[in-house]
């Protein structure tokens, strides 16, 4: 029943600058390779012959800069480093498995603010910049791919994933809105926008798309507009 001995690492405390820094880094080489940097907590224990009373978890990692008491808390970089005749390092974002219940989740959430006038914070996805002046092909932008899970069950009940995009609840104000608009395109077209359900293969129908404004209690429901373009120098696209 007793713990094992902890390690801390823990910069020096300094009464009028700033406290001392720690610095945890893998060793140069001057032919070949950097040396790698785990951070690992280790396995659990593996009690097989009983079913102990006590769960065999591993150990968390957390990532937390320290509470400021007077100004702007740390920030959390992560950040893969450049290669100049290379391709930079990937970054991968990835829950484990396990043979007990739902997946793990992974949640991205913005900072709070209780600061009057001022807005929660903003999370950005963005897909990576092509940038090559080479005059026949720089180089695209990176996509940004938003996909439910796969359902690899072998029963008609076991459905794909859903993706939910909605806008934030207001209790006084208006709901926050939702906008598609695609890229514009400076000595070309502009990108389109498709809406389509996909193909069935099977015995089921394909999927129904549905546009529908919302209900009203006390006002008027919201319009419904659907519009093509305007043309400075051509037509006017069909609807």
């Amino acid at each position: 029943t007793d713990d094992g001995g902890n390690i801390i690492i823990d910069g020096g405390l300094s009464a009028n600058a700033r406290g001392g820094s720690v610095i945890v880094q893998s060793g140069a080489s001057d032919r070949t390779s950097s040396g790698h940097l785990t951070l690992k907590t280790a396995d659990s224990a593996k009690v097989t012959y009983v079913r102990s009373q006590t769960p065999q978890t591993s150990g968390n990692i957390t990532f937390e800069t320290g509470l400021a008491y007077n100004g702007d808390s740390g920030d959390i970089t992560l950040h893969t480093g450049e290669a100049n005749y290379g391709k930079a390092g990937n970054m991968l974002m990835s829950a484990g498995s396990g043979n007990v219940g739902d997946g793990a989740n992974i949640t991205i959430v913005a900072g709070v603010t209780v600061h009057p006038k001022s807005t929660g914070g903003t999370v950005t996805i963005e897909g990576g910049i092509g940038w090559n002046d080479h005059i026949h092909d720089g180089g695209d932008g990176g996509n940004v791919i938003l996909a439910g899970g796969d359902a690899r069950g072998r029963s008609k009940r076991d459905n794909g994933g859903e993706i939910i995009i909605q806008g934030g609840h207001a209790d006084y104000g208006t709901g926050g809105s939702i906008t598609i608009e695609t890229g514009t395109g400076f000595d070309s077209s502009s990108g389109s926008i498709s809406l389509k359900t996909a193909n069935t293969f099977e015995d089921g129908n394909s999927g129904g798309i549905e546009i529908v404004s919302g209900l009203s209690i006390r006002g008027n429901s919201g319009l419904l507009n659907i519009s093509s373009g305007n043309a400075l120098a051509g037509t006017a696209g069909n609807i």
